[in-house]
């Protein structure tokens, strides 16, 4: 480099960026810290793990969990509780701390697979401030002890699978994603639209697959999600949390949700039809963003699913 001006402003910049990836790193374990020292019982962390812990001790899993702040519900697929059980072996302070670390390596991974969607190199300054920006809006989600950012990571990779044309892949991906089925109304049905019937037919195979093993090993678990479900919204008093969907801006009660699905199916096909030209990766994480509003109800915990189609946006303009 040497001591000429470009010489020493390369060092300066060098230099600049690595202060922003310490500050990146620093603010990551500041994250660990204050959502695993701040509270010792998550809210909605203490649903999952309980749930598995039920599991291991030959129980139900579906039910009311009660926390410091009233009652957390789990009512998903049984296959989430599978995915907690290696986590409920241990103390639950400690599958807390996993759990924290394990959601900030999906989110700098999930950073990593948007950035090839656009076939760009992110420089390491533009890296830390958008894993800064993004550990933000998921500080309301790792704080809870949501499952989002695992939903979320099944979402890219089923969007990269896709872009490769891998539809078998992509298909196998989709129970995954079902964690939280009612924030696919918009992904799922462009996806499917998207794709192909290999898509759909591994789609198909891989949740029946599921669904069969559970009702082998727990036959009652649907029932009890249903069950617990209704239970679960009748307990519930966080209605004012359900500020960011349609039904819940314009105050319509909860049985108005059920309603969107089958609405929204028409504007779907009419947006599938009208930007069949935009690339598949782009699209689908527009329709992923465009499921938090189409939603029956949706919470602050779920922003981090907005997280591809913002990175799209910060793109510079050539990229659109």
């Amino acid at each position: 480099m040497g001591d000429t001006p470009h010489g020493h402003l390369t060092r300066r910049l060098l230099l600049i960026g690595c202060k922003v990836i310490l500050i990146a790193i620093g603010t990551a374990f500041a994250f660990i810290g204050l959502s695993t020292v701040s509270m010792d019982r998550p809210i909605d962390f203490l649903a999952y793990y309980g749930a598995a812990r039920h599991l291991l001790d030959g129980l139900s899993p579906y039910g009311l969990y009660a926390t410091a702040y009233g009652y957390s519900v789990f009512q998903s697929p049984l296959w989430l509780a599978w995915l907690f059980t290696p986590m409920a072996i241990m103390p639950m302070h400690s599958a807390w701390l996993l759990f924290v670390v394990i959601n900030i390596c999906l989110l700098i991974l999930c950073l990593v697979i948007i950035a090839r969607f656009h076939n760009t190199n992110v420089s390491p300054i533009v890296f830390a401030y958008i894993l800064s920006c993004t550990l933000g809006i998921s500080f309301i989600q790792i704080r809870f002890g949501q499952v989002t950012v695992i939903q979320l990571f099944a979402f890219v990779l089923i969007i990269c699978a896709m872009r490769s044309r891998q539809m078998v892949i992509a298909g196998l991906l989709v129970p995954l994603a079902l964690l939280k089925p009612h924030l696919l109304i918009f992904f799922l049905p462009s996806a499917f639209l998207r794709g192909d019937r290999k898509l759909l037919l591994s789609a198909f195979v891989s949740t029946l697959a599921l669904m069969a093993l559970a009702f082998w090993l727990r036959p009652a678990w649907l029932h009890d999600l249903v069950d617990t479900f209704i239970s679960g919204q009748r307990a519930s008093d966080m209605a004012p949390w359900k500020f960011m969907t349609l039904t819940g801006h314009f105050s319509l009660p909860p049985w108005a949700g059920l309603l969107v699905p089958p609405l929204s199916l028409p504007i779907i096909i009419w947006s599938e039809r009208k930007f069949r030209a935009m690339p598949t990766s782009t699209w689908l994480s527009v329709a992923l963003a465009l499921s938090l509003a189409f939603t029956p109800y949706a919470f602050a915990y779920d922003l981090p699913l907005l997280l591809p189609v913002l990175v799209w946006l910060s793109l510079p303009w050539s990229w659109w």
